[in-house]
């Protein structure tokens, strides 16, 4: 199915899998994303009443007709007023709305909307649309662990409302409540969120000074059942494209992930089958998991109707020829050089992960442009079986990641226009 998209006049910007701005979004428009596996604070846990009866030991109070007594080394009286466990937050307002994915057929796939109060409609088709095209530019294809795929929810954020975030929370966080009270319980809007959240709301969809948070896949599906993709508002029109290829790359984190069957695995393993976790370090690297949804949400987005002209080979061309985010710190490329360590050892902090992404997405347009787009989700739909991110990426692209990695470096000192060569336009 190809999608025709309309371009709106409507206002609100965006960022990506992590807080941004419009000069540093996750996207064609700017930034990068947040780390895969956070968001900020949410409720803390109530507390149940007790119900014990009281039991005589040395001396003994009759317990009053109000309460229960807790038996102690003397017998004591539980308070007159406890908390129960709600069935519902009502300590902040609630608001927005929950919908059903209205735009195509999703199959098996569990697709649920919460819509920040004042997200208007056209920003919701959009996002929609986008669901669509990445079930059937990732998913629809052999080996798809579709159990694991779903529930997907979606949480569309205007970002220049912090209330009407704080109100959706409310909402989202009462259905996670009654409908995954494990994952509420583990999760950001249970008592792992912290005392803070209770008061103020201000956890899962925006920092503690109340400012939005960006865009993300925000939970861990095999430790609270679902995925929860965080969107964040982009300005309509002028950034629609980044509005579209940020969720192009979120949704291909859920495929990424889900290509694990494993209920039990633990999360280093997880991460180290990913490529999120290289050799024996435990440190977290985004160049083969973030390197892949970067270029890849670009390389798709630049196919569709209504696309951006020459948009992929821009955005590559940005990445090979400035610093990116305004830092003063030089090209990327050079950056990478003179840093002096290899692309796995480059983190998630500032300023090795701008150089990690960009120079992680270069690294698979030039794996791309030497075994197909399609070897890249044949990776994927074997690695479980595979039984390491290494064995996988010898068997799948005919050698290992060291040497590619070699061969990539040898490549970044040809000439410009040999570099751009292997990028479609």
């Amino acid at each position: 199915m190809k999608y025709v998209w309309v371009i709106s006049v409507v206002a609100l910007l965006g960022a990506s899998c992590s807080s941004a701005s419009d000069s540093a979004a996750e996207s064609e428009e700017s930034s990068t994303p947040l780390t895969v596996t956070s968001v900020i604070e949410t409720q803390s846990q109530p507390v149940a009443a007790s119900t014990t009866t009281a039991v005589p030991t040395t001396t003994t109070t009759v317990a009053p007709t109000t309460t229960t007594a807790v038996p102690t080394t003397t017998t004591t009286v539980a308070p007159t007023t406890t908390t129960a466990v709600p069935t519902t937050m009502a300590t902040i307002p609630q608001g927005g709305r929950i919908a059903d994915l209205t735009e195509c057929d999703m199959g098996s796939m569990e697709i649920t909307l919460f819509i920040a109060k004042t997200v208007p409609a056209n920003e919701v088709k959009l996002i929609e649309e986008q669901v669509c095209l990445s079930k059937e530019l990732y998913f629809d294809r052999p080996g798809t662990n579709w159990e694991m795929a779903s529930p997907i929810y979606v949480a569309l954020i205007d970002r220049d409302n912090s209330e009407g975030a704080v109100e959706l929370e409310t909402l989202y966080c009462n259905y996670i409540l009654e409908h995954h009270p494990t994952g509420w319980s583990n999760g950001k809007c249970g008592p792992y969120g912290g005392q803070g959240c209770q008061t103020s709301g201000k956890c899962l969809f925006t920092d503690d000074s109340g400012k939005v948070g960006g865009s993300c896949i925000c939970s861990n599906f095999r430790h609270d059942g679902f995925y929860l993709y965080t969107n964040m508002s982009h300005e309509m029109p002028r950034h629609e494209k980044g509005y579209r290829s940020t969720a192009l790359h979120e949704l291909f984190h859920v495929y990424q992930l889900s290509s694990i069957a494993d209920p039990s695995i633990s999360k280093d393993a997880e991460y180290r089958l990913m490529g999120k976790r290289m050799g024996n370090s435990s440190v977290d690297v985004p160049w083969w998991m973030e390197g892949t949804a970067t270029y890849l949400a670009h390389y798709f987005y630049d196919q569709q109707p209504g696309a951006v002209a020459n948009s992929l080979y821009n955005e590559m061309r940005r990445y090979l020829t400035t610093d990116y985010n305004g830092s003063g710190l030089g090209p990327i490329p050079d950056q990478y050089k003179n840093a002096g360590k290899p692309l796995t050892e480059f983190t998630f902090q500032e300023p090795d992960k701008t150089v990690a992404y960009r120079m992680g997405a270069w690294f698979v347009a030039f794996l791309v442009d030497q075994v197909g787009i399609d070897t890249i989700f044949d990776f994927y739909a074997g690695l479980e079986e595979a039984g390491s991110f290494d064995a996988q990426f010898l068997a799948k692209f005919g050698k290992s990641h060291t040497a590619f990695l070699d061969d990539f470096d040898a490549f970044l000192e040809k000439p410009y226009d040999e570099k751009m060569a292997i990028i479609p336009s």
